[in-house]
């Protein structure tokens, strides 16, 4: 999708037709995100979801043997949350291991807001981009 196909669908035709560049931008930017591309470890993973949580978790990751090389990425903190494979397998762990909670939590670390500025939104709609 195009930034102009994202600005008809996310607008309406008044606001595409005043010419806000700011008002558009910010009505494309919402809930607009990217892969954050952060890569986690087991400290950051004990931060957010506190001992008890974290430490059921890493406790598989440390000890199924399908998880091996995992192991080691969580160990030396690259392990990219962002990566679609390491999203499914958090959310894969509700509910024996974490709450959907603990899980989004974990999730939300992988995504970033991508706001959209007004200028990109400028040449978009006169035909620059």
């Amino acid at each position: 999708m195009t930034l102009l196909d994202e600005i008809q669908s996310k607008c309406t035709t008044a606001l595409i037709a005043s010419r806000d560049y700011e008002a558009i931008a910010a009505a494309v930017s919402a809930g607009r995100t990217k892969p954050s591309g952060l890569m986690i470890g087991k400290g950051l993973v004990i931060e957010a979801l506190g001992l008890t949580a974290a430490n059921a978790f890493i406790d598989v990751i440390d000890s199924v043997a399908d998880f091996r090389h995992v192991k080691g990425l969580l160990t030396t903190a690259t392990l990219n949350i962002s990566s679609p494979l390491v999203m499914t397998t958090v959310q894969s762990f509700v509910p024996a291991v974490l709450t959907q909670a603990q899980a989004d939590t974990l999730l939300a670390m992988g995504v970033a807001n991508d706001p959209v500025s007004a200028s990109r939104i400028a040449t978009a709609m006169t035909g620059g981009e």
